[in-house]
């Protein structure tokens, strides 16, 4: 759920951009916090699926 609530904020904020609107930085602070939750809660969820495998070299998890 945090991933889908994440890609309309970063869409608006690319939008923003694009577009030279002044509110931008607003919307670009917004999309990077909620971006970076969903990026956190993903690995963390990625490496609990994956159990001991998580922390070892076997898989590229030990890199999240």
């Amino acid at each position: 759920m945090k991933i889908e609530f994440a890609e309309p904020v970063v869409h608006r904020a690319a939008y923003a951009l694009a577009n030279g609107d002044s509110r931008a930085a607003v919307y670009v602070s917004q999309a990077r916090l909620v971006a970076g939750e969903a990026a956190l809660l993903a690995a963390r969820r990625s490496i609990q699926v994956h159990g001991a495998m998580g922390y070892t070299w076997e898989a590229d998890l030990q890199m999240s």
